[in-house]
């Protein structure tokens, strides 16, 4: 920060541990200059301002010196003026943990001399969080068996291969994650799958380890299997005869079934010998039911074991009679996707679900400084949050702006390949390769020079004054005297069998504009011609080697294949591809001077284990509402089909300001005939309800709507959504928008139709309650609407609203039995809270899905 003195000596500002922020226009309107930003600050941090020179006593105030808090608010702060050249900035009340501010030096403060600064300055400042850890009370020591082990793996093991041991460890290790976090030690019967003792062994191996511990309390950790494939649900064993082995049992089992969902076997009166061996009160916790394939298929997954794992430990919380304390409980990996040379700053906060359910903004030390987007490829950043013992993922994708830009280009080169004195090849019905090479190059070069492009042709007629021996070396010397920056050459294909058939598009190894431009020509003869797909290649080709610019082979089709041989010869189809080519030259000619107004999302669906590439281009709109190809990169290279599910991939097209997403629905190989609607309410311009902490309802809507596809798809039951995010695809008009919803499921011709909403109203924060609405001129939506009715209550412990009748529109117009449900009111701050968690928007999912479920049986 500079104070200029009459065009002579600059005033500089030493300001240690500072970040920079942006400021709105009001707070000064100067330029200013952002230092350098600093995280695990101290709540009460006074700051010590130092210069290089004197400052004007009576310019120091709060005026000129300013804390904001992430909202662009002043808060109170202590302004003192300590010498001539130091100045400390205090906070009134401590700053909030996990928050960021920044610290503003405005233009109003002054030099001795009375010369205003030169530029002022902002520095970001990230507050620590400080979570004290508590003491375990009375020295309670807690020993957590994770059953089985090694080649020890008896009855629990699934259809698919799960196996009870790995299920047991996960959840073992999470629930002592929990009980540390709140102050209870912990002793482990084993962290890992290898282990020193025996199968004949294990009981009394374990029995010792709880004993030499002086464990106060045992829980054991299993998973269940029984002879038939249909037993379900989750139990726990306590010792015969023992009151308060019954009594932590009695704790555990109120809370696995409500946390996990699954079927109440109650408590069991039991002489395990891993219960009767230790001196500790003890219980035996059956998950559930590995020999069930859909409990197996939910017992494998993390949110089953974290829902347990905080089960278990919130009973022995409970038992203990200690109150859990709020700690992190995760935090989501981040994926970023950048363009080569692009800015980019590591984030001094990350969002955490704290163990409230509740999200919130903490500090992130990362294991590097600066991300180096010099390079491309994908780099990998370690995190670390303080009193959160994983560290945070965060990873960078860097790409190459390899798309192929025709707005520069003066001259375009195309060369048919062939004529009459170099070789050629001659198709089954004796039709010459370079009659069709150069029809098509004629007709490309037709094409560009109607729009305005310069274009030199190898040949227009069928002779050439050169000799087959000197066929390349002048056709490259023809092309770079020409000046062109790109060349094009068109060449049938052959191969001794004649079935061989399809399209492809050759580009040189190493060229990245080159595979730009040969991907999009390549999928623009697809578009055009429905032909067979032989994708983008590269080889050695002696004309792009020696050509100065960018160039590309195009093979339209086989010339030995007879099928394509028919098509090839003839005019209309040779008009389709040199269509094809000349409009991939004249999007990225045009696109020079369009701004993208809108990009579409994506949704894709594929069978389980189906081979699927990720689209290198997606459908733009500009601001002249025309439609354009434009290249899209994702945040990865590739996605795995092998299970079924939802996937969602973010993506970015350059000079688009908003993320877009593909949707890829996965679907089970023993997927059903029947198919459901999902429709998430609101989105885009409307965002639906809004809670009093600034939770929108279509967010809410959007990641149940998710969810709940994601469940519905691994049972079986084929999905189509409305909208997948919150690039909506309607206009911004309410009745076009809800026809459209309709047509959607209309003409998918869906079983059912579920939407999605929640509900709220003004005055009235504690109202609260679920119902779910049918079609009042029909019965038909009743039995789906009950159901989900009925499994919404039960999961979320909410007040029974009940089913109603009416006459919305989205009910009303689909055709299949349609119910909409209001989740909750989001008016309600608490309600607001729960339903803004990624947790409990599970628990809505899952409901919902029974309740579907239920009605497809």
């Amino acid at each position: 920060m500079n104070i200029i003195r009459k065009k002579k000596s600059t005033l500089m500002i030493v300001i240690l541990l500072l970040l920079s922020v942006m400021l709105p226009s009001q707070v000064f309107a100067a330029s200013y200059k952002d230092l350098p930003k600093k995280v695990g600050i101290a709540s009460d941090k006074v700051w010590n301002i130092k210069f290089n020179e004197d400052i004007n006593k009576d310019t120091v105030n709060s005026s000129s010196i300013a804390v904001l808090d992430s909202n662009n608010k002043e808060i109170p702060v202590k302004v003192t003026y300590i010498d001539s050249r130091t100045v400390a900035v205090a906070p009134v009340t401590k700053y909030e943990e996990g928050q960021t501010y920044s610290l503003v030096v405005k233009d109003t403060l002054k030099g001795k001399s009375g010369n205003k600064i030169k530029a002022p300055a902002r520095m970001e400042f990230t507050i620590e969080n400080k979570v004290v850890k508590p003491t375990s009370p009375k020295g309670y020591i807690i020993a957590l068996d994770a059953g089985r082990a090694g080649n020890d793996i008896g009855s629990e093991i699934g259809q698919a291969g799960v196996k009870g041991k790995d299920v047991n460890l996960q959840v073992a290790l999470k629930a002592g994650k929990i009980l540390e976090q709140n102050g209870v030690s912990v002793v482990y019967t084993r962290t890992g799958d290898n282990v020193s003792w025996s199968k004949e062994d294990s009981v009394a191996a374990r029995s010792k380890i709880v004993n030499d511990a002086k464990a106060n309390l045992l829980i054991s950790i299993h998973c269940n299997s029984y002879s038939s494939s249909t037993a379900a649900g989750t139990e726990t064993y306590y010792l015969s005869g023992n009151q308060e082995s019954k009594k932590l049992a009695s704790y555990i089992q109120n809370q696995l079934p409500a946390k996990t969902g699954l079927y109440n076997r109650g408590i069991v009166e039991s002489s395990l010998k891993t219960l009767s061996s230790v001196n500790a009160t003890g219980v035996y916790v059956a998950l559930g039911f590995l020999t069930n394939p859909k409990e197996e298929q939910i017992l494998d997954s993390e949110e089953y074991k974290n829902n347990s794992a905080e089960a278990i430990a919130n009973a022995v919380l409970n038992y203990l009679d200690i109150k859990m304390q709020t700690y992190i409980k995760d935090i989501q990996d981040i994926s970023v996707i950048l363009y080569k040379g692009e800015k980019y700053t590591l984030p001094t906060t990350v969002t955490a679900v704290m163990s409230d359910n509740t999200d919130s903004k903490v500090s992130v030390k990362w294991d590097k400084t600066s991300v180096d987007t010099s390079k491309e490829g994908t780099f990998n950043y370690k995190g670390t949050v303080a009193s959160y013992s994983e560290s945070v993922n965060l990873k960078v994708k860097v790409i190459s702006d390899s798309s192929f830009n025709e707005g520069s280009i003066g001259k375009v080169f195309i060369d048919s390949a062939g004529a009459s004195n170099t070789i050629d090849l001659t198709d089954p019905a004796a039709v010459k390769s370079k009659d069709i090479n150069l029809a098509i190059g004629l007709k490309v070069g037709k094409i560009l020079e109607d729009k305005g492009i310069n274009v030199a042709y190898s040949r227009k007629t069928d002779s050439v004054s050169w000799s087959k021996d000197k066929d390349i070396d002048e056709r490259v010397k023809l092309a770079n005297a020409s000046g062109a920056e790109l060349l094009v050459r068109i060449q049938m294909n052959s191969y001794t069998s004649q079935a061989t058939k399809g399209i492809e598009t050759y580009y040189k190894t190493g060229d990245d504009i080159g595979k730009a431009f040969a991907e999009n020509v390549q999928s623009n003869l697809i578009t055009y011609t429905s032909g067979v797909n032989r994708g983008v290649k590269t080889k050695v080709f002696n004309i792009l080697d020696a050509f100065n610019g960018t160039g590309i082979v195009v093979y339209p089709g086989f010339i030995t294949n007879p099928d394509e041989e028919a098509l090839l010869k003839t005019s209309e189809y040779q008009d389709k591809i040199a269509k094809a080519i000349a409009s991939s030259i004249l999007e990225g000619y045009n696109s020079s001077n369009e701004t993208i107004k809108d990009v579409k999302d994506v949704s894709v669906k594929v069978n389980q284990g189906e081979k699927y590439s990720l689209p290198t281009k997606v459908a733009a709109l500009t601001n002249e509402g025309k439609t354009v190809q434009k290249d899209v990169i994702w945040e990865t290279d590739s996605v795995d089909t092998s299970k079924a599910g939802t996937i969602t991939i973010k993506g970015r097209v350059k000079n688009y300001d908003k993320l877009i997403t593909l949707s890829l629905i996965v679907s089970s190989k023993n997927a059903t005939n029947y198919k459901v609607a999902i429709d998430a309410g609101h989105g885009g311009y409307d965002s639906g309800a809004v809670g009093p902490n600034g939770t929108k309802e279509k967010d809410v809507t959007l990641a149940v709507a998710l969810k709940l596809g994601d469940i519905l798809v691994k049972n079986g039951v084929n999905v189509v959504f409305t909208r997948t995010s919150d690039n909506v695809p309607w206009p911004n008009n309410k009745n076009e928008e809800l026809q459209m919803r309709c047509d959607i499921a209309n003409e998918a011709n869906v079983d059912f139709f579920v939407s999605i909403h929640t509900n709220s109203i003004d005055g009235s924060p504690t109202t609260s309650g679920t119902e779910t609405y049918y079609d009042r001129d029909s019965t038909k939506g009743i039995p789906l609407a009950t159901n989900i009715q009925e499994e919404l209550v039960s999961e979320l412990n909410s007040k029974d609203r009940g089913i109603k009748g009416s006459g919305l529109y989205v009910v009303k117009y689909t055709d299949a039995p349609a119910v909409l449900v209001e989740l909750d009111f989001i008016s309600n701050p608490d309600k607001e809270k729960l339903m803004n968690n990624s947790d409990y928007q599970q628990k809505y999912a899952e409901a919902i899905a029974r309740g579907i479920l239920k009605t497809l049986e």
